[in-house]
């Protein structure tokens, strides 16, 4: 039993209380896109909701920065009860090591309730993305604590409009011509900003609209 232990432990899937976390808050683990716009930066929550439609990019607003933060880490990062199929490629083309990637496919939200709160209380996770579209306060405080407890953040994705879980950070996101429109529904440590446009051109020029298009567009 304690060679098993030891095993996981050097392949960093398990994570002691005891230990300090091995990446520092704030700063070194940046969203430059949204930390600008934010009373914190976006890794000071520990739980921070995005409501949008599916498949308008709202995945492309994390993928680069999580991919950097995975690098300084043996830590994982957990996708789960995701609506639609990932793509490895697309998780290629943002630099992420696949074999850091977890997805837990469920249809029950139940399931995907437990697997969430165990990946992220056993520290064996940086960070948790999971599709919950109903969640209770008691449901979204247990997260919370187990964030707390793991050192680690989970990002909630749900339906457009909803009524914020009240914890942490929550954005509205919609889809622009060059990227996503970000409406700011809650945020600790000051007043939400008003809404802000971010380009995703550098990242995925394949998605977004040549800025001349839009200039043509705003003159007619």
């Amino acid at each position: 039993m304690n060679s098993l232990v030891s095993q996981l432990k050097q392949r960093g899937l398990v994570w002691q209380a005891s230990a300090a976390p091995d990446l520092p808050q704030g700063a070194a683990l940046p969203f430059p896109d949204l930390d600008k716009q934010l009373p914190q930066p976006v890794m000071h929550h520990r739980l921070i909701e995005i409501q949008s439609l599916v498949g308008i990019g709202e995945l492309r607003l994390l993928l680069p920065s999580l991919a950097g933060h995975l690098k300084k880490t043996q830590r994982q990062l957990a996708f789960i009860a995701p609506p639609y199929q990932l793509s490895s490629d697309a998780l290629h083309y943002s630099n992420f090591d696949l074999s850091k990637i977890w997805v837990i496919p469920t249809e029950q939200q139940q399931n995907a309730l437990w697997a969430a709160e165990q990946c992220l209380r056993n520290g064996c996770c940086l960070s948790v993305i999971a599709w919950l579209p109903h969640l209770s306060h008691a449901q979204t405080k247990r997260l919370v604590l187990a964030a707390q407890e793991g050192q680690s953040h989970i990002f909630v994705l749900r339906p457009l409009q909803s009524d914020s879980l009240g914890h942490g950070l929550c954005l509205q996101v919609a889809p622009h011509s060059r990227g996503l429109t970000i409406e700011v529904k809650r945020s600790q440590g000051g007043w939400p900003p008003p809404p802000f446009d971010v380009d995703l051109n550098d990242s995925w020029p394949m998605l977004t609209l040549p800025a001349t298009i839009n200039t043509l567009k705003r003159a007619s």
